[in-house]
């Protein structure tokens, strides 16, 4: 244990020995290309540079930082492209050095795309990680569930509405059909002893003078009752009002 320890801390040593080198020829490339009244910020290359190599080799080693196969995968991608436009730095200032008046074209080339080319692949490797961020896809499903169901409530809430207006049509259809229904009794010829024969037919046969007057002035009660008009501007029979009894002589 105490071995691996040592050989940890022998490995970071020589990892930070070999950025600083690299943070220098970076600067000295950058500024030497940079006008003067800016060469100040050439410093900043090295966060685009070596310290965002040393960033994304800490990102990508740590799980519970690079928390998704997405946010790896373009961790590990960032570490090569830092390692690449460190290398470029590196040959480009050497060349700068050696042969400064021949390697002007080669050097600019390189300071201009390939470091700013990294440095931009940077800044958008930091967005993307943030988007690819399990959390915020966690709430973004969360949030996209929550819109549906909202949703999917509204359009139920409006069948049942309008499962109810049908319903309220169809009842009031239904009353309607057994008020004409028991209006149209009122024109049946009663028949109160049930023997198949109405009893005004009865009476005729009998001879029952009496009764048959009695029926016949129930029957016109009827049909001037069914014509009436009740308050609502129906008839009174439509408005299920019964009408008058004609009582016996």
């Amino acid at each position: 244990m105490q071995q691996t320890k040592s050989s940890n801390t022998f490995i970071t040593l020589i990892k930070i020995g070999l950025i600083v080198y690299t943070m220098v020829r970076s600067i000295d490339l950058v500024m030497s290309t940079m006008p003067e009244g800016i060469k100040i910020f050439g410093l900043a290359v090295v966060c685009g540079l070596d310290l965002a190599l040393l960033a994304w080799d800490n990102y990508t080693a740590d799980p519970r930082k690079a928390r998704s196969d997405g946010q790896h995968n373009i961790g590990v991608i960032m570490i090569v492209a830092n390692m690449l436009g460190i290398g470029a730095a590196m040959v480009a200032d050497s060349m700068r050095v050696v042969d400064a008046e021949n390697t002007r074209q080669v050097v600019s080339l390189i300071s201009v795309f390939v470091i700013s080319g990294v440095v931009l692949a940077n800044v958008a490797a930091l967005i993307a990680v943030n988007q690819l961020d399990p959390d915020r896809a966690e709430a973004q499903a969360d949030a996209s569930h929550q819109r549906e169901m909202a949703r999917l409530e509204k359009e139920h809430e409006r069948k049942m509405q309008a499962d109810d207006k049908r319903t309220e049509l169809d009842i009031a259809a239904y009353q309607n059909r057994l008020k004409i229904k028991q209006a149209r009794q009122k024109f049946y010829l009663p028949d109160l002893d049930r023997n198949g024969t109405p009893d005004i037919v009865d009476a005729a046969n009998r001879g029952d003078v009496n009764a048959l007057v009695q029926q016949l002035e129930q029957a016109l009660a009827t049909i001037q009752h069914t014509a009436a008009k009740s308050p609502n501007g129906h008839t009174m029979a439509a408005d299920g009002v019964d009408a008058p009894k004609v009582t016996e002589r």
